[in-house]
């Protein structure tokens, strides 16, 4: 792949002067550190021929120098000044870019993903809805080559997390199904305003290809993951055995474990995402065939 240009500094652009302040209601933090805009916008790696989708520009931070690097760019901002005020701001680049004035989760996301691409997602995302939004970036994977967005460190970590760490979890397991996950910076809490409580981090997903091993059941999957966590401190068969939503009994779980190769002494965290596709197909089996 072709390095992209490094973004030129003059269009990394901090609009201060932006028509409306930040709204508590909205969990808006804006950046204002020129320096770390500057980093997110090399480290999307924009090549000419890629089309971008920015969640939540906000004043623009990120978003004049992705439109300078971008054959396309789309950009989705629910505050209702701050949308139309970019538009207008970006009304030079003319048809190659657009603010759509939207909730990112009531956005149509396969439409706006759609081709021609390659897409590549950036964004700043809101600290309160930072989980719903990978949620449903995670539904739409497929459609795009890689994302690059700025979350608070705990969750990062979060998606990032390990077999075995105290902070590998159920959104650990269905993030990394999809994507590679990686955190690329972190960031302090001066380079916004308001400066949030707590350290941030950029994170890069990267949708797996179509040839990794897949869940027979996606659902299943979710069901057989959130339910092994459902009572963390226990082991992963206990849990699962009292979750109604699986009709198995412990007896039954205990072999699934045997047959996948899984410890039943096993705790949700140290059971790893391979393991949950592997477990989740053979409770489908089972349930299968114990019942209509």
């Amino acid at each position: 792949m072709t390095r992209p240009p490094e973004p030129r500094h003059d269009a990394i652009q901090l609009r201060t002067a932006a028509p409306a302040p930040p709204k508590r209601s909205l969990s808006q933090n804006f950046l204002v550190d020129r320096n770390t805009a500057t980093a997110i916008v090399t480290a999307a790696a924009i090549q000419p021929s890629e089309s971008v989708l920015e969640i939540g520009p906000g004043r623009g931070a990120l978003t004049f120098g992705l439109a300078e690097a971008a054959a396309r760019l789309v950009a989705v901002e629910r505050d209702d000044a701050l949308a139309p005020w970019l538009a207008e701001q970006l009304a030079s680049h003319g048809d190659r870019v657009r603010i759509i004035h939207a909730d990112v989760l009531e956005a149509d996301l396969a439409a706006l993903l759609a081709p021609p691409g390659p897409w590549v997602v950036v964004g700043n995302l809101p600290y309160a809805i930072t989980t719903p939004i990978l949620l449903k970036l995670l539904q739409h994977a497929r459609r795009f080559d890689r994302a690059i967005v700025m979350v608070q460190r705990e969750v990062a970590q979060r998606w990032c997390a390990g077999p075995g760490s105290r902070t590998y979890g159920a959104i650990t397991v269905w993030c990394q199904y999809h994507c590679s996950c990686r955190v690329l910076r972190k960031v302090r809490p001066s380079c916004f305003r308001p400066s949030p409580s707590v350290e941030s981090a950029l994170v890069e997903l990267r949708p797996h290809s179509d040839a990794l091993p897949r869940a027979r059941d996606e659902t299943l999957l979710q069901q057989v993951t959130r339910a092994a966590f459902g009572q963390r401190r226990k082991r992963a068969v206990t849990s699962l055995a009292a979750c109604r939503v699986l009709p198995l009994a412990r007896e039954e779980w205990e072999a699934l474990f045997r047959e996948c190769g899984i410890d039943e002494r096993s705790r949700a965290e140290d059971i790893s995402v391979s393991q949950y596709v592997a477990l989740s197909d053979a409770a489908g089996r089972a349930r299968g065939a114990s019942g209509p």
